[in-house]
């Protein structure tokens, strides 16, 4: 009984850890089209003070198939066939 416990506490503990250390770090996604590609711009920061991060990218196909899925409804495709 007393090691269940323990390992209750241990999960509970890393649950803990996990959840500080998804808020300690942001990021902000951006997308555009243009040239019909999606380009993808990330910026963001973790806990050290020193860690900003910038990626600017293309998607890959696959990338470019979960964003369609995820936000056509939200794109103006007036005129696209």
């Amino acid at each position: 009984m007393l090691a269940q416990v323990h390992q209750t506490d241990e999960r509970a503990l890393v649950r803990r850890e996990l959840a500080a250390a998804v808020t300690l770090a942001s990021e902000d996604t951006k997308y555009s089209i243009s040239g019909g590609e999606l380009n993808i711009r990330k910026t963001g920061k973790t806990s050290w003070a020193d860690s900003r991060f910038k990626e600017k990218y293309v998607a890959d196909d696959d990338q470019t198939r979960r964003f369609l899925r995820s936000f056509l409804h939200v794109l103006d495709t007036d005129g696209i066939e």
